[in-house]
């Protein structure tokens, strides 16, 4: 793959994770779109467009570590970091 793809198919996985949501429920941000791995879009993503992408993913990651964890949540984080599944 080409590194814009490389690129965007990071960003968009990180992105899923972060959500939480199904990979059927999840929707990228504008400009980009939702594919499949045997459909690659036609126009290349820009640098720019992949940096945005970047730097809303680091605000939203630091947030999300900036939350107190309940009890719950920081069992179900741990279980998932001692199964390696995270």
């Amino acid at each position: 793959g080409t590194f814009w793809e490389i690129t965007y198919h990071t960003l968009c996985w990180l992105d899923l994770y972060l959500t939480g949501c199904s990979g059927e429920e999840f929707t990228p941000p504008v400009p980009f779109k939702k594919r499949s791995d045997d459909v690659i879009p036609k126009q290349p993503y820009t640098r720019d467009e992949l940096h945005a992408y970047l730097l809303r993913l680091q605000q939203e990651s630091t947030a999300i570590t900036q939350r107190p964890l309940s009890t719950a949540n920081r069992d179900q984080t741990a279980s998932a970091l001692n199964s390696g599944s995270v």
